[in-house]
């Protein structure tokens, strides 16, 4: 019962907030560190090529979404790479976190979908950390206020695409202390959006 309650307190607050909370610093991004992040996301796209196969031949996977979905993702995510952060953002003159994704589905997949996190993270299913599957949305909290603050994309590999304010779209690890510690949840919204139509 106190877990419910618990629960409930961050979902509020989280309605309540969203990326809305951070205050937008200058991002100056590297043409090199932009180049090298693309690499990391082709190879990435490479990894689940090779998986994809196995699902294909009979093997379990976790990856919901067909090849071809998931390479209209990248695509996306790879056109942003570098773009620097601007609260309110939904373009490459800057963006932020819940623009990023709500820009990636719409232009991949035509998906359209609110920009807000706090509506993003009411969307769809929720996902345990060894379901995730690329595509996924992850969605972080603020360590000190407990309150709902900022989503990636999930892109498997325990990576994530994500317009961070200090370093603009970029992608990064679950692994990493800081997204590790502040790690709220994840939500499959494809199937939810799908289903209803």
């Amino acid at each position: 019962m106190k877990f419910s309650w618990i629960v409930f307190l961050l979902v509020s607050l989280g309605i309540l907030s969203g990326c809305v909370g951070l205050t937008p610093k200058p991002i100056f991004t590297s043409t090199s560190e932009a180049e090298k992040h693309k690499s990391v996301a082709s190879s990435q796209l490479q990894q689940e090529k090779i998986v994809g196969n196995l699902a294909s031949k009979g093997r379990k996977t976790t990856i919901g979404l067909p090849l071809k979905e998931r390479e209209k993702i990248m695509q996306q995510v790879e056109k942003y790479l570098g773009v620097p952060y601007r609260w309110g953002g939904m373009s490459n003159n800057g963006i932020d976190c819940s623009g990023f994704v709500v820009v990636v589905f719409r232009d991949a997949l035509g998906v359209l979908l609110p920009h807000s996190t706090s509506k993003l993270y009411s969307l769809g299913e929720t996902v345990t950390p060894q379901d995730l599957g690329f595509g996924d949305l992850v969605f972080f909290r603020d360590v000190g206020r407990r309150q709902l603050l900022h989503v990636g994309i999930f892109l498997g590999g325990a990576r994530f695409a994500h317009a961070s304010t200090s370093k603009g779209v970029t992608i990064s690890s679950l692994q990493d202390d800081y997204y590790r510690t502040r790690f709220l949840g994840a939500r499959r919204i494809l199937n939810a959006i799908r289903n209803k139509h």
